[in-house]
């Protein structure tokens, strides 16, 4: 039998030790280069649910309001921005929850939308749905920033008192 020299086996350990780190090395590079893509703040502002959890989520909470946006649509972030100044300042964040809309559409947004006899277009992101007693009572749609209406609409559905 032939006597394997120990050089060989340090060359083996090293060579096993490089490429176990090459991998976590390219691993960690690809993870960090996919992870840079834009993530809502807004979710991490607001309780964030799933769709599934929505009918339930109204029934134990009567009046609230839904946010149903797409976490990564960069184009929200100043109006996002914006939006967390104004609930923070009247300070109604606690009666809003956060939807994310997923790109294809979830079979149980569609059962939302036939529950409450709804035609939202889930392309045209945010949406804001407000729930007074569990009943759905406005829709508000609203790409551009406008205090004045956001404020009218909360108004109206009683989440911030009248001024």
């Amino acid at each position: 039998m032939r006597k394997v020299p120990v050089k060989n086996y340090v060359l083996l350990f090293i060579l096993v030790g490089v490429t176990v780190f090459l991998t976590y090395y390219f691993c960690g590079l690809y993870n960090q280069h996919h992870t840079k893509s834009y993530t809502s703040f807004f979710s991490t502002f607001i309780t964030e649910i799933k769709e599934d959890d929505i009918e339930n989520y109204v029934l134990e909470n009567p009046n609230v309001v839904l946010y149903i946006s797409d976490k990564t649509d960069e184009s929200l972030e100043d109006l996002e921005k914006k939006m967390k100044e104004f609930l923070t300042e009247k300070n109604v964040y606690s009666y809003f929850v956060y939807i994310n809309v997923p790109k294809e559409l979830d079979k149980k947004l569609e059962n939302f939308q036939e529950e409450y006899k709804l035609s939202l277009d889930f392309k045209n992101l945010p949406i804001l749905i407000a729930f007074q007693d569990g009943e759905l009572k406005e829709v508000y749609k609203q790409k551009e920033w406008d205090e004045t209406s956001l404020n009218d609409f909360l108004t109206r559905n009683e989440v911030i008192d009248c001024d």
